[in-house]
């Protein structure tokens, strides 16, 4: 009979990417660097599988590796960044890209191939960085801005306060219809994602080698809830779009103890990424 047996290939192709790119470096000013870089890539024999029937016998079948898959990838990097002066450094980039194939992963299939390049599941069109970092040397005073008041060296000397931001587009998912009956691949895009982190680090030295360093980290400082998955049907991550059963019909019954587990199964938490985290240590350094 059938059989979703997969068999290896000892004579699969070497996959092989094709990579242009061009990129131009430029000093902006004395602390101020821009890159900007535009990339395309090819990729060629992508490991995929196809199913093969027995020579007198199609009853009996397996699938087997081959190298069909293909896809590209091109985008736009952007950067720009600020050389440590004046206490503070920092960088912002932006990426423009497009990922697309005819599989985002070896899976098992029947005749019934991808024949046209789609998002990957991995396509991100946008993606935004910052990142902002003010340290204040062992042996540098900090003044406050626009005065000539300094701040006692106890508090700043070896401070170090860090912030990352990072806002990204939804990457893609297959849409469902009513019946369940998948619409084109990859058509439909999640939410968008983004994340924040702080980080303060502040060292008090005994001498130039043995100090205690004392340190916070808050991971998704705005505590932003992030999907991710969504449920096909609707696009969201908590209604399924599927009706178990008919309110409206009073001769079904429902077990309340089905209902409940559905519910929790709808609800649960690793759809979302995880909430606002602190976490606060020290160490010793000699």
């Amino acid at each position: 009979g059938n059989s979703n047996i997969t068999v290896g290939e000892p004579n699969l192709e070497p996959q092989i990417t094709v990579t242009y790119e061009v990129g131009l470096q430029k000093q902006l000013s004395e602390n101020y660097v821009i890159d900007v870089t535009t990339y395309f890539k090819n990729i060629y024999n992508y490991v995929s599988t196809q199913k093969v029937y027995m020579e007198g016998d199609e009853t009996i079948s397996w699938y087997e590796y081959i190298s069909q898959d293909y896809g590209s990838a091109r985008g736009l990097d952007i950067n720009i960044q600020r050389m440590f002066s004046s206490f503070i450094s920092g960088s912002t980039s932006y990426s423009l890209s497009w990922a697309e194939g005819n599989n985002s992963a070896t899976v098992v299939q029947d005749e019934n191939q991808n024949l046209r390049e789609f998002p990957l599941d991995w396509d991100m069109r946008h993606n935004f960085n910052f990142s902002l970092t003010f340290r204040v040397p062992y042996t540098e005073e900090f003044s406050i801005p626009f005065t000539d008041i300094i701040v006692p060296t106890v508090i700043t000397n070896d401070l170090s306060v860090s912030f990352l931001y990072t806002i990204a587009s939804g990457t893609p998912y297959t849409p469902q219809n009513e019946d369940g009956r998948a619409l084109d691949t990859n058509s439909a895009l999640q939410p968008y994602t983004e994340n924040a982190n702080l980080g303060v680090t502040k060292k008090i030295r005994f001498s130039k080698k043995t100090y205690l360093k004392v340190y916070m980290d808050i991971n998704n400082l705005f505590d932003k809830k992030n999907i991710n998955s969504v449920f096909p049907m609707t696009g969201s991550p908590t209604d399924t779009g599927e009706e178990l059963w008919d309110d409206n019909d009073p001769s079904q019954f429902v077990d309340p103890k089905e209902e409940y587990l559905y519910n929790l199964s709808v609800a649960d938490p690793g759809i979302f990424s995880n909430g606002r985290k602190l976490t606060v240590g020290m160490s010793f350094h000699f």
